[in-house]
Formats: structure tokens, sequence, C-alpha cells
């Protein structure tokens, strides 16, 4: 099972195609890109204009940072402070080369997969992970209308499939919608649940892999 979180979801994208040990795919809040697509071609969301280049020598190349002064409001502003202010310190920058290269395999057409949506994300509009959410599902022509099934804890919202139906865990995919933008606290809980649940009903022959 492949997770993918912002650009990572590009990642999944191209890295599940024709994989014999992959056998989902979930993305957190993440770009999902369709054959030749790049990242860059999409709709920023406003704290984009808080990143910044930095270049280092040797070609080692070009990475985008997020000014730290501007980290919280951009990135995870439902995140305390002081937790922000320390995330913004030790933030893995992303080298400009994703936003770039075109995507050469699209795994999500093939594979079960899931989405989750932070509806107050200020780097990939909210409105733009529907989108990819809504065309994932429809590449799954065998699939009826996007219907998630959603079990909710006690503070954390998780999509799955429903193990009632002869379709298993390929049975849709899921669209959440978290209110929170990027507490990653909250989604790592939501994904580890839904991989644990996969896992559980493949263990017991309950579903059935593509």
């Amino acid at each position: 099972m492949l997770v993918g979180h912002s650009y990572g979801g590009a990642v999944i994208t191209n890295a599940g195609a024709g994989q014999p040990n992959v056998t989902g795919l979930v993305y957190a809040s993440a770009f999902a890109p369709d054959l030749g697509e790049v990242l860059g071609q999409f709709p920023p969301g406003p704290g984009t204009a808080n990143l910044y280049p930095v270049t280092y020598p040797n070609n080692f190349g070009t990475f985008l940072f997020l000014n730290q002064q501007k980290f919280r409001e951009s990135f995870a502003q439902d995140v305390d402070p002081l937790q922000a202010s320390i995330m913004a310190t030790v933030q893995k920058p992303g080298n400009v080369v994703h936003f770039t290269d075109p995507t050469t395999a699209v795994a999500w057409k093939t594979l079960p997969s899931w989405y989750l949506i932070s509806t107050l994300d200020r780097m990939i509009p909210p409105s733009l992970q529907q989108k990819f959410a809504s065309r994932m599902h429809e590449g799954h022509n065998h699939l009826g209308p996007l219907k998630p099934c959603v079990d909710r804890l006690p503070s954390s919202p998780v999509v799955r499939a429903d193990p009632g139906s002869s379709e298993g865990w390929r049975e849709q995919v899921g669209s959440l919608r978290c209110a929170s933008l990027r507490c990653k606290q909250r989604a790592e809980r939501s994904v580890n649940r839904i991989i644990q649940w996969l896992l559980h009903n493949l263990a017991a022959h309950k579903c059935g892999i593509p």
C-alpha cells in the first residue's frame, strides 16, 4: 500500500504502476496527476506565495522552502504555534523538478485508490483535490456512483470501502472532507486506520486484488 502527501501523490502515481507488490494507493491531500501532466500546471493555493527558491552549488539543484515566518499560516494554521515553529525550522524542501517532470504512468487508473481532502488547505486548493478524487472514481468505470462509506472515530474520520460489498475494498474511491488543514497527526491516524482495515481484509480473503 503506497501513501502519498502533497507532491508525494505524484511519486506514488508513477511508482505504483505495473508493480505486482502494490495493491492500492492512498492520497492524503496530494497531487494525483494524469498521464503527461506536470504539477506546475495546476492552480496553486494562496500559501504557495510564501515559497522561495534556494539554488545549491555543484548542480545539486534548486529547492523550494516556505518562509519560516509565514509557515504556520501557509501550511499548518491549525497546529500549535510552538509545534509549527519547530516544523518550519526542520522543514524538508521540495526540488523544483517535481513541478516540471511529466507523469509517465498512472497507477490510480488500475489500482484501488482513496483520497483524503483537506477542506482548508492553503497549498493545494480543495477544489483541485476534489477534482483529483472525482476523476479517480470516473477512471474506475466499473464502479457505481461515488458513495464513500465513512467511519467516524473519536478524533479522526476514516474513509473505507464497504466490507459487505462483493467488490470489497475495490468498491469506491473515497473522498474525505477533513476540516483540518494539515494536522499531520490527525492525517496519519486516518491513513493508518485505512491501511489497517485493508490489510485485515486482505488477510481474511474478504476482498480481491485487481
